[in-house]
């Protein structure tokens, strides 16, 4: 655990993390103007609850996604997080403890225009768009979560967004960039460590979509997709260069 600059500070241990939640608006983009909604020192491990992708508002399966999400932003975020001490130039590594359900209930959706199973703006074809609809998921005993008695979906979470604040621009909760934002890789998971670029604004922004199983990515929006998780630890060195933050 060694830096260019010195060893790293050692993971400050502490009985329970410190629980960070929103206390108001889900931020949608990542950007230099919000004001940090906590802190986080250096060596740190703290838990940060989420929300799903759909800001919790998709619950029946009678639900017509667009009508009910109409033009309102996807992908809200917790945060922003402030890391002490983090400078330009600084690599912040951001290692994930665990990831927890807050719910006993899942779900995912097709919706117009989104996703790899129908024609986007983006990728446009000939075909017409599919129906839209809404697939609610239940845990089961053994931790996966099923529809009805037609499939079951192991539990396999993974953190869809997170980034750090650019010091300049705003980039869309639902873009991935140089900053991290929405990736959808499948490794951003437990027993890992996700390398982001030092701060703009010096700040990881987290937000948790949680797909099981899928291919890298977002089909339709058709991963499925809980109500939130907890335990993501930010152990933090910050310095200039090619310091970490672990």
């Amino acid at each position: 655990r060694m830096a260019r600059n010195g060893p790293l500070p050692d993971p400050i241990l502490v009985a329970a993390p410190r629980l960070i939640r929103q206390p108001g608006p889900y931020a949608h983009v990542l950007g230099p103007d919000a004001e940090p909604i906590a802190s986080v020192r250096p060596g740190e491990t703290v838990a940060i609850q989420t929300a799903d992708c759909f800001g919790g508002r998709l619950t029946r399966e009678d639900q017509v996604p667009s009508e009910v999400l109409g033009d309102a932003p996807l992908n809200p975020l917790t945060g922003p997080i402030w890391i002490e001490g983090a400078e330009p130039g600084d690599t912040l590594v951001v290692r994930i403890d665990d990831i927890r359900p807050v719910g006993d209930r899942a779900v995912s959706c097709l919706l117009p225009f989104c996703g790899g199973l129908t024609a986007s703006h983006e990728a446009p074809t000939l075909a017409p768009q599919l129906p839209e609809r809404v697939w609610v998921y239940e845990r089961t005993p053994v931790g996966g979560y099923a529809w009805g008695d037609r499939w079951e979906i192991p539990w396999a979470p993974f953190f869809g967004t997170i980034g750090t604040a650019p010091a300049l621009e705003t980039h869309s909760s639902l873009i991935p960039g140089p900053h991290g934002g929405n990736m959808d890789v499948p490794a951003v998971t437990i027993g890992h460590a996700l390398h982001l670029p030092g701060p703009g604004a010096g700040s990881p922004v987290l937000r948790r979509r949680c797909p099981r199983r899928p291919g890298p990515g977002g089909a339709g929006w058709s991963s499925t997709r809980d109500r939130g998780g907890r335990h993501v630890p930010l152990r933090g060195d910050q310095g200039p260069g090619d310091r970490l933050a672990t």
